[in-house]
């Protein structure tokens, strides 16, 4: 499947390191930025997460809701968020 910048998404209830799911439907009406990448901690994937870290402000300006999402475990995400100081889940 293959998305574009302001395609409707396909309804999604995963696993989060909040602890709470992440359900699609929460969303609904609002602009939500999903980033993929493979795997936690590879250096690609580490300097996208610290960037859209570093742009948190940005996108809370606009009212975005920012989430990586790999097939990773959730410890290895906590891990991956507590080595590199990120502030999105």
């Amino acid at each position: 499947m293959s998305l574009q910048t302001g395609d409707v998404i396909p309804a999604f209830n995963l696993p989060s390191t909040g602890g709470d799911p992440v359900q699609s439907t929460a969303y609904a009406g609002r602009l939500l930025v999903l980033f993929f990448y493979p795997r936690d901690d590879t250096s690609g994937c580490t300097k996208e997460a610290i960037a859209f870290s570093g742009l948190k402000p940005q996108f809370d300006a606009l009212g975005a809701a920012v989430f990586g999402v790999s097939k990773d475990p959730i410890a290895a995400h906590h891990k991956f968020i507590a080595k590199h100081d990120l502030t999105v889940p």
